[in-house]
């Protein structure tokens, strides 16, 4: 099985502050990506993730 999960570009800064880290949103990111590694495996435990990060403006 494939999971696909998509990111959007303003998910991980800070859009007030250019080329700034938000750190409590990139830990929130981390879990989700967490949560679809596990549970996108197949009854062997095994699957692929795709991470899409979106380009921003």
């Amino acid at each position: 099985m494939t999971t696909v999960l998509k990111l959007g570009g303003s998910v991980i800064t800070n859009k007030d502050s250019p080329e700034t880290l938000d750190e409590t949103a990139l830990d929130s990111a981390l879990d989700a990506v967490a949560d679809a590694w596990r549970d996108g495996g197949d009854s062997r435990g095994q699957g692929n993730l795709v991470i899409v990060h979106g380009g921003g403006s």
